[in-house]
């Protein structure tokens, strides 16, 4: 109600008042300006940014990156884990940044195995070349209720992404 009586009184200044046109037309014409460079700046910050992420991920192959005692835990309910395990950057260069992982849930009934759940999860490291880092990621798969046989589970290094120092 107080922005619709602000507005009333501006309209009626602005019909009324010469002068408060000519100073209206000039904050409104900055204020779109201010607008158009926030814009501009954003817009280029946003390409910086995708450009340096995809450069990231071609700083550090996978064959650098050594997974060790990774495992997955039952969480708090069903459907949900904790990944656990730690990463080792072998990269001379680079720090660890990211790892992405594509896991997959299989529900095993004898020989035959179903996939239940698959999802791809990012775990952020920050592993200076030639060092380890441990993790413990909570992992969710939301339309997993109840495993009817054996749970079995496998995961796929997707990319990981090197910072540099």
């Amino acid at each position: 109600m107080l922005w619709f009586l602000a507005a009333l009184v501006l309209i009626l200044l602005a019909i009324w008042s010469g002068t408060f046109r000519k100073v209206l037309l000039v904050v409104g014409g900055l204020a779109v300006a201010l607008a158009v460079v926030i814009w501009a700046y954003l817009s280029i910050q946003g390409e910086q940014n995708r450009k340096e992420f995809e450069a990231s991920k071609t700083r550090i192959q996978s064959s650098e990156i050594e997974l060790v005692d990774v495992g997955l835990q039952p969480g708090y309910g069903p459907g949900d884990y904790k990944l656990v395990g730690r990463a080792r950057n072998k990269n001379s260069s680079y720090t660890l940044g990211e790892l992405n992982l594509q896991i997959t849930l299989e529900d095993c009934i004898r020989d035959k195995c179903e996939v239940i759940g698959q999802k791809a999860e990012t775990i952020y490291l920050n592993a200076p070349p030639g060092q380890s880092r441990d993790f413990d990621e909570y992992v969710s798969f939301p339309g997993v209720k109840a495993i009817k046989g054996e749970l079995q589970w496998n995961y796929r290094l997707v990319f990981v992404t090197g910072k540099r120092d």
